[in-house]
């Protein structure tokens, strides 16, 4: 067991690191620049243009562009009150001043353990996915949040090395046992099943050219992302109604900003983003199977699992690759060279009478539908 304290410093390092972190992405840095100094330039240009729009409204878009600018500075710079700021919430989310108390980190019955003042929590070693270091912390990582501050003055110690080869052996062992049950049970029920050794690169064209055909079904829109797309044409729309040129400007640029992350989607950069999110297992290993109701995916570390009752779409290429969209944005997709046999093993529990084939004629989308739907007369 480690005992330590972790000071208020020690708390704003860790949120000024996570800080700068997220603004070294390529993405922050183009909304910085989007809605800092393009959208002040477009704003600017318009008040000194629009002679003819009132005065008081000319004004307030340039106080607007202004607060607007400096919310985004404000959000991408200035660490050490942003920092103070989630000091202070922190406090305020924490009365009784329990996370300054004394913190024991253990390992136990196959599961890490933390605890502080009344305060106590267990989690598995799987869920520990890494470690971070700043200058003075090193960070135990849980998915994409923190599960726990380490002063360095123990993180460093042997035995604290070793602490974390534990956790890091429990786990590999744990998750290869629970893909071995997974897979077997599997395999066992299955109808259809198919190792694919994919490389990287497959992988990676087959997702993006998938996200990019998501968002021409009602799979690949989210409550935030068809908010973010209508404000703005609500905006545009009224601005014609009005023939006001001067806010059809506006709305197109608002749209522009707002949009920014989807239209990426259709840029060369979006493969990249694509890469770097993509998970481990990228290369090979990858078995497929249908089994009942269900469509699993096995890779090296992961086991997706799709219910084919909720497929809301399918979208097959001219080469045979199919895409399954699913609801809460799910996706998979279906090499050419299984996909045939894996459209049969999907037919005895469900009828694809929706899959849309790009780049054939009417004719061949007609048949297609027909196989796809045995009882279609």
């Amino acid at each position: 067991m480690f005992k330590y304290t972790v000071s208020k410093d020690d708390f704003m390092e860790m949120s000024i690191y996570l800080m700068k972190q997220k603004s070294a992405k390529l993405s922050s840095k183009i909304k910085l620049v989007l809605f800092t100094v393009v959208q002040m330039a477009v704003i600017a240009y318009l008040i000194i243009t629009g002679t003819s729009v009132s005065p008081i409204i000319r004004i307030l878009m340039g106080v607007f562009s202004l607060i607007w600018a400096g919310q985004t500075v404000f959000s991408y710079a200035f660490y050490g009150p942003r920092a103070k700021m989630m000091l202070a919430n922190q406090r305020d989310s924490d009365k009784t001043g329990e996370f300054w108390k004394e913190h024991k980190l253990a390992f136990r019955d196959g599961k890490v353990h933390l605890s502080y003042g009344e305060s106590k929590a267990a989690i598995e070693c799987a869920q520990i996915t890494g470690t971070q270091e700043t200058e003075n912390l090193l960070l135990l990582m849980s998915g994409n949040g923190i599960f726990e501050i380490v002063p360095k003055k123990v993180a460093n110690k042997p035995e604290f090395k070793e602490f974390l080869d534990t956790i890091r052996q429990t786990a590999a062992e744990k998750l290869k046992e629970a893909q071995d049950k997974q897979r077997k049970n599997s395999l066992e029920n299955t109808s259809f099943k198919e190792y694919l050794q994919l490389s990287e690169e497959e992988v990676v064209t087959q997702l993006v050219r998938m996200k990019r055909l998501s968002l021409l079904t009602a799979a690949g829109w989210s409550m935030v992302t068809l908010l973010v797309l209508l404000i703005p044409l609500v905006i545009l729309a009224l601005s014609i109604y009005f023939g006001s040129t001067l806010y059809i400007i506006v709305a197109a640029v608002f749209l522009l900003l707002m949009n920014a992350g989807t239209l990426m989607i259709y840029t060369p950069l979006y493969k990249n983003v694509v890469r770097k999110q993509l998970q481990p297992a990228g290369e090979g290993g990858y078995l497929l199977t249908v089994a009942g109701e269900t469509v699993s995916l096995f890779t090296r570390e992961y086991h997706f699992r799709y219910r084919l009752d909720t497929l809301r779409k399918v979208m097959e290429s001219k080469d045979g690759t199919m895409y399954l969209f699913f609801p809460e944005q799910q996706m998979l997709f279906i090499p050419a060279s299984v996909s045939a046999e894996f459209k049969k093993a999907v037919n005895k529990r469900r009828s694809l009478t929706e899959i849309s084939h790009m780049e054939k004629d009417a004719a061949d989308e007609k048949a297609a539908s027909d196989k796809a739907d045995p009882n279609k007369k």
